[in-house]
């Protein structure tokens, strides 16, 4: 796949994590020229905040502090429980979510563009990518998923601190 010609993916396509002014951003990868993805470091702040649907699909990969989350997406029953390091989210792009937690956790945010995921659908199983469906996962221990969380980790972290 070739993504020379997709636009670099901007902050403002993602529902503002990582400028939220009670955050901390650590590193974000707008700089980097990213296209296919967006991802950021981030000590976020107790909040509450309802994101709507962006259309993009999205990874949250616990790094530090446990905190009791609560996430409701669009049209499933809520996800409650005390999220901490190695943990994963995964959040379908096509649903508003309500988000609240009350600690500091260090996250890595992930967005990859909708196209992107149709794509790699579609080239790996022969069939229209537009009709696959990302399913909700919260406090998902994956190990794949951990490693090329892990991969996106350090490309942002490799970049000096706080762009």
């Amino acid at each position: 796949m070739r993504f020379s010609h997709l636009p670099i993916f901007a902050t403002d396509e993602t529902h503002g994590r990582a400028l939220r002014a009670s955050n901390r951003l650590i590193v974000h990868s707008p700089a980097m020229g990213w296209r296919s993805l967006y991802g950021a470091i981030i000590e976020e702040s107790p909040f509450k905040a309802t994101e709507p649907a962006l259309g993009h699909p999205a990874l949250i990969y616990h790094l530090a502090r446990p905190t009791q989350v609560t996430r409701m997406v669009e049209g499933a029953r809520p996800d409650r429980a005390v999220v901490g390091p190695r943990c994963l989210c995964l959040t379908p792009g096509q649903a508003t979510t309500i988000w609240q937690h009350s600690g500091r956790p260090e996250i890595l945010q992930i967005y990859l563009r909708q196209s992107i995921y149709e794509a790699a659908v579609g080239e790996m199983y022969g069939c229209d990518g537009s009709n696959a469906e990302v399913v909700p996962r919260f406090t998902l221990m994956d190990p794949l998923l951990e490693q090329l969380a892990n991969s996106r980790l350090l490309g942002v972290a490799g970049r000096s601190r706080g762009r």
